[in-house]
């Protein structure tokens, strides 16, 4: 190396130096520092909330920070789910709900729900699934419109619907 590129990388360094020792040193804070509320959007004492504060007790154990439930229902969960939604985005207030808020609502009433599931929540876990399944008369009421009436039909180990004629 040249005396002259030696003396300009020295530069760059020295300068490098003294720029990045005046930046004090950014320290992380650690999460949590404080109270988290979990909303739970239904009824004080129905499955969702019940399961919910299982799981609840449990973060309060792992986390070492107390965890207070708000019980928000009304509007097949849309209320306690928008109040999440509008909530400060910092961590420390969560969704705990069942699909209705989250997909069915927005899904088959999009106009009438004031948030965005994608744009406004970030799925954290899932922590209880549950199957659906549907009882029905062996042949539809004479009264009723055939087009409503479906049946099922095994194919290949799977259920699929036709409807009766």
């Amino acid at each position: 190396m040249k005396k002259r590129d030696q003396v300009f990388f020295l530069g760059c360094v020295l300068t490098a130096l003294a720029l990045f020792s005046q930046v004090p040193l950014i320290e992380a804070e650690t999460y949590p520092t404080h109270t988290i509320q979990v909303v739970i959007p239904g009824a004080p004492g129905d499955a969702v909330d019940l399961a919910g504060r299982v799981a609840i007790e449990e973060l309060e154990k792992i986390l070492k920070v107390p965890v207070i439930v708000i019980n928000k229902p009304g509007g097949g969960a849309s209320v306690g789910t928008d109040f999440v939604a509008k909530a400060k985005k910092d961590g420390y207030t969560l969704l705990y709900s069942m699909s209705s808020g989250l997909v069915y609502n927005p899904a088959f009433n999009p106009d009438e729900i004031p948030y965005n599931t994608l744009r406004d929540f970030d799925p954290l876990a899932l922590h209880v699934t549950s199957r659906t399944a549907f009882g029905f008369r062996p042949r539809p009421p004479g009264r009723i419109s055939p087009r409503w009436w479906i049946t099922p039909r095994r194919t290949r180990g799977n259920f699929a619907a036709e409807r009766w004629a």
